[in-house]
């Protein structure tokens, strides 16, 4: 544990130069196509006429959720995360799905992901909850991430499960009764809550299930 607790302080040394004091070199060309994509989308958000063109607000919708199932179920929890495995056929359709999205390529992606969580996603007693429905439901799932940063390998991406727009978790569960989705991985109960009492900042509402030691 002392060995693991040295390599981490290795790594958020070696990290912190580059990232918190900002000495990264911005790629410029990324960094305007990230700003045009947010300022057309942000112009098409208050100008559209959601209710006159009604199909293709429910078309803009549908594509949405199709597109983050992609992202969320696909690239990122299932190649990246590994957390559930899935047959041909359903590989293909999160394939589909990850390419309506217009995100970067898959390699990148899983790329950028693997160097986050292998380098940068460190769990402190100081970090504050920060599970966010909004963001959940925007995200279809992703909303939970203190959780999802201590198990990236569970599927549902948040103790909570199917529960406040998982959207995803739902899916993955639906292709899992239809034979396409199998090995979900998930920790136990037993697991989560050894994980708050040992390294929880002591908010989490599971700690009122905990029956407190009796003084002596």
């Amino acid at each position: 544990e002392l060995m693991a607790r040295d390599d981490i302080n290795k790594k958020t040394k070696m990290i912190k130069p580059s990232i918190f004091k900002f000495e990264t070199d911005i790629i410029w060309y990324i960094a305007f196509q990230v700003f045009l994509l947010h300022a057309i989308g942000i112009y098409g958000l208050l100008t559209f006429n959601y209710w006159q063109n009604l199909m293709t607000t429910i078309w803009i919708i549908a594509m949405h959720i199709i597109s983050n199932i992609g992202v969320s179920g696909g690239a990122h929890r299932l190649w990246s995360h590994k957390s559930y495995k899935a047959k041909l056929p359903l590989r293909i359709l999160l394939l589909i799905c990850f390419s309506a999205g217009v995100q970067v390529m898959l390699i990148n992606l899983l790329f950028y992901v693997y160097y986050i969580y292998k380098y940068i996603s460190l769990v402190f007693r100081k970090i504050k909850p920060s599970d966010n429905d909004f963001v959940n439901f925007l995200t279809t799932g992703e909303g939970y991430h203190n959780f999802h940063h201590v198990f990236p390998w569970d599927y549902r991406s948040s103790e909570k499960g199917n529960n406040r727009f998982n959207y995803t978790t739902f899916f993955i569960d639906i292709c899992a009764k239809f034979g396409q989705a199998y090995d979900l991985k998930y920790p136990s109960e037993n697991l989560i809550k050894s994980i708050v009492l040992n390294k929880g900042d002591g908010t989490h509402s599971i700690l009122s299930e905990v029956p407190m030691p009796e003084p002596d």
